[in-house]
């Protein structure tokens, strides 16, 4: 039974320095997103950096899925969040409680279709949809995850060809 990846006991160093830039973005994100407030969402943009920065190379990693996939799910997101809070929605169901968690849950399923239908995806991003349904966030907030899911891909793409697929 072997613990560590044959590739990782041939050449260590790709996976020390991939996974210290992915946590070197995350200071950066973390730094600049509140961190009390909105968990849901930076954990989203977490799981984005394990994809962007251990599979570079991968149809997931790539501007298009990284981008694309944070600016559909932000949407419907956003959507769904002002959608559970309109008093039509709230009757629909038993409590507030009861509507927050069924648009959440289609926050997800409609963020997971639009991605695929159009080519954008990414799986971390649909945790993004569900992030902005069940935490409080506001304009600051919307611009400062897109910006820093731009920032993430813009600084993978620059380091791309220094870096290897370490799955």
């Amino acid at each position: 039974m072997r613990i560590f990846d044959r590739q990782f006991m041939q050449n260590p160093l790709p996976y020390i320095i991939q996974c210290t830039l992915a946590g070197i973005m995350m200071v950066v994100i973390l730094l600049v997103l509140n961190v009390v407030t909105e968990t849901a969402l930076i954990a989203a943009l977490a799981s984005s950096a394990f994809v962007a920065f251990t599979m570079p190379h991968s149809y997931f990693a790539k501007p298009r899925s990284l981008l694309g996939g944070y600016f559909v799910s932000s949407v419907i997101g956003i959507g769904c969040d002002m959608i559970s809070v309109h008093p039509h929605a709230i009757g629909l169901f038993q409590s507030p409680e009861a509507a927050t968690i069924a648009l959440a849950a289609f926050s997800v399923s409609l963020s997971i279709f639009v991605m695929v239908i159009t080519d954008t995806e990414h799986a971390p991003a649909a945790g993004l949809a569900l992030g902005f349904v069940l935490n409080p966030w506001n304009s600051v907030t919307i611009v400062l995850i897109l910006f820093s899911i731009s920032f993430m891909a813009t600084s993978k793409r620059l380091m791309k060809k220094w870096m290897t697929d370490l799955i």
